[in-house]
């Protein structure tokens, strides 16, 4: 089989278009973590878990949060739903709206003590495995 004249044009069309289309991900690998929120030992449901990281390996790239069920447990979220965070040290900030008209956009029950990475005292490690994180009790 013989190649005509123009086989170099589609060889090099092809690898532009392979090349130009590929995009690397900024995807860092994330590990499932889950964890509780109590305040005065009851449950801090609708509360809002966000993670910071510590380090700047992580960078702003990400926005890790979660927001506590009825039980007070949260499940971390960076990328898609509830699954996880990168491994790595974070200062942990929490808001918990209090409920207005059914709708969660009251003013922070907790006064703003843990709603700024300067305020928290907050703090957690997320392993590179599924991490269960110990859980915060507030207000005591």
């Amino acid at each position: 089989m013989r190649l005509g004249p123009s086989w170099p044009c589609l060889l090099l069309g092809f690898i532009f278009c392979t090349v130009g289309c590929w995009k690397p991900t900024d995807r860092l690998p994330v590990y499932p973590v889950t964890g509780k929120v109590t305040y005065r030992g009851k449950p801090a449901a609708n509360a809002f878990v966000a993670f910071h990281p510590v380090e700047n390996n992580i960078g702003e790239k990400v926005s890790i949060s979660g927001r506590a069920d009825e039980a007070g447990v949260f499940k971390l979220t960076t990328y898609d739903a509830y699954d996880g965070a990168p491994a790595g040290q974070y200062v942990v900030t929490i808001l918990w709206p209090a409920r207005v008209d059914d709708i969660d956009d009251g003013p922070d029950q907790l006064n703003g003590r843990y709603a700024t990475q300067a305020k928290s005292p907050l703090r957690a490690t997320v392993n590179q495995s599924a991490t269960q994180i110990p859980p915060f009790e507030l207000g005591r």
